[in-house]
């Protein structure tokens, strides 16, 4: 898949998801192998712009990361382009407009998935910021507002004519939150609408899905978000089924190793060791989701009051559970 010049391979990208897909666990993904394209978190247009440090806390990245895009979210037109500016300055390799975000916190300022209920201000946000910038503009959307107002094809084809190099699908609406079922044949009637790349989302939990969704919606890339959090590997396993129709389960050692690299990763940058504590606490809770003990191992996280106590917990359980496959 190329994404105006960018080459993405393999076509497999992680959502970006608030508070949780930062640079270190981007950095973790991309470094496993089998994603072909990240995205931060998304940074307020209002903040970058403003100078904010929060913001542009967030808008930062490491090279490991690349290709990378820098997601904003906003209602104006006209600050949308200015924050685009500033990614650009970042040097991302794009810039991501979010028309999906259901969170009332962001609906309620017109941002996020607002923007679906008027695709004219859909256009005008992808052409004001195509005009301000020459690197690729995407969009990610949603079906629409609600079931009586679904209207992706519209948006789509608004951010097609706006400018947009790639369009981002996850089809539920707005009032679905997460709840529903993602209905994959949306994605299918959009690809067969637009001529620009289509990237599908949702409702991917093992490699096979990612398989099943190429296959029923003809989507040029597949975007993992949640599910990646519990299992990193489903990127690479995602690349293996794809090419041989089978895949690898992580060993216990594998999962092991890979808590204690994300732990020097984090040491790099991060001096308050609190900091680093609650980073790991967090990690843990995710992928240690299906793994053997992993209640247990939650359980032990929670309780280390520093992140010597957390390291030697980590040991300890793993040494009881060596030679165990999930």
């Amino acid at each position: 898949m190329t994404i105006g010049s960018i080459k993405v391979a393999p076509s497999l990208i992680l959502a970006p998801i608030a508070g949780i897909t930062d640079r270190y666990f981007r950095r973790m993904v991309k470094t496993m192998g089998g994603c072909g394209l990240v995205v931060t978190e998304m940074v307020s247009a209002d903040g970058l712009t403003r100078g904010n440090i929060q913001a542009h806390e967030l808008a930062a990245f490491s090279e490991e990361e690349r290709p990378i895009g820098i997601q904003i979210f906003g209602h104006s037109p006209e600050t949308l382009a200015r924050a685009a500016e500033k990614v650009q300055e970042k040097r991302a390799d794009f810039v991501d407009v979010n028309m999906g975000c259901p969170a009332r916190k962001v609906t309620s300022r017109g941002a996020g998935a607002s923007l679906l209920k008027k695709p004219e201000l859909v256009y005008q946000v992808v052409a004001q910021i195509k005009r301000s910038v020459s690197i690729p503009v995407t969009v990610k959307l949603r079906s629409g507002w609600d079931a009586k107002s679904i209207n992706v094809l519209e948006t789509g084809k608004a951010a097609e004519e706006g400018g947009a190099a790639a369009v981002t699908l996850h089809p539920r609406t707005r009032r679905d939150c997460f709840g529903a079922t993602a209905d994959w044949r949306l994605i299918r009637r959009l690809k067969n609408t637009l001529t620009i790349p289509v990237i599908g989302n949702g409702d991917v939990h093992v490699p096979e899905d990612v398989l099943r969704m190429f296959e029923e919606t003809s989507c040029d890339g597949v975007m993992i978000g949640r599910e990646a959090l519990k299992n990193p590997w489903l990127f690479l396993q995602a690349e293996q089924y794809l090419k041989t129709g089978t895949y690898d389960e992580p060993s216990t050692d594998q999962r092991k190793q890979l808590f204690f690299a994300y732990y020097r990763m984090l040491i790099e940058t991060i001096e308050e060791k609190r900091w680093i504590l609650h980073k790991m606490r967090k990690f843990s809770g995710w992928f240690s989701k299906g793994m053997p003990g992993g209640a247990a191992f939650r359980r032990k996280m929670n309780e280390a009051s520093t992140v010597e106590d957390l390291l030697d917990a980590v040991e300890s359980i793993f040494q009881r559970t060596e030679g165990t496959e999930p």
